[in-house]
């Protein structure tokens, strides 16, 4: 989280930028909390608030079927692993850990 003034919760629409990608999608659940080393701090928490690191499932269901994604895990490409959130203004940067293949189908 790098915006001082946004609190993310489950549920909440947000854009999502990447590479290929310019779109709602939905915060599906909070998975963790976690510090920069990536250790779990806290299971299922409410919300992130500014500063902390979270593992996030984001929802890309209601993207329109004609769209073509291009993204990959970050560990493979860090350029199409890696998105930016917006609202109004600029939330958070992120990068994507797990691809669901069979949940966009």
């Amino acid at each position: 989280m790098l915006n001082k003034k946004a609190h993310l919760r489950k549920g909440y629409t947000l854009t999502l930028f990447s590479y290929s990608l310019n779109a709602p999608v939905n915060i599906e659940k909070i998975e963790y909390l976690v510090d920069g080393a990536n250790r779990i701090i806290k299971k299922d928490p409410e919300e992130i608030k500014f500063g902390e690191y979270a593992i996030v499932k984001i929802d890309l269901k209601t993207l329109n079927s004609g769209k073509v994604l291009i993204f990959d895990k970050f560990k493979n490409n860090q350029f199409l692993g890696s998105f930016e959130l917006f609202n109004d203004y600029f939330i958070a940067v992120g990068k994507i850990l797990d691809i669901d293949y069979q949940s966009m189908s």
